[in-house]
């Protein structure tokens, strides 16, 4: 599991370093702006996409669980009782 979401860490590093680099020669190079627009376009798409997986990937592990712990224990009965003494 680890070793997933390092890869698709580097895999996000790599992707934003393709970007910065392929934005900097369409704007030297590409004198249309339609295809400037659509090749940032293609590379903002490909970031989300990953950055989704990583979404995906940190949810299913424990933090779901710690979460919904969380929830359970931030809910307003759960607050208040101990507070008037009602804990029992």
């Amino acid at each position: 599991m680890k070793v997933r979401l390092i890869g698709l860490l580097i895999s996000l590093v790599g992707s934003i370093s393709t970007f910065m680099s392929a934005y900097f020669l369409v704007f030297v190079s590409v004198r249309g702006w339609l295809l400037k627009l659509v090749i940032i376009d293609v590379y903002v798409m490909v970031l989300l996409a990953i950055g989704f997986e990583i979404v995906k990937l940190l949810l299913n592990t424990n933090l779901q669980r710690f979460l919904s712990e969380l929830v359970l224990r931030a809910m307003p009965e759960n607050l208040v009782k101990p507070l008037l003494g009602m804990d029992h």
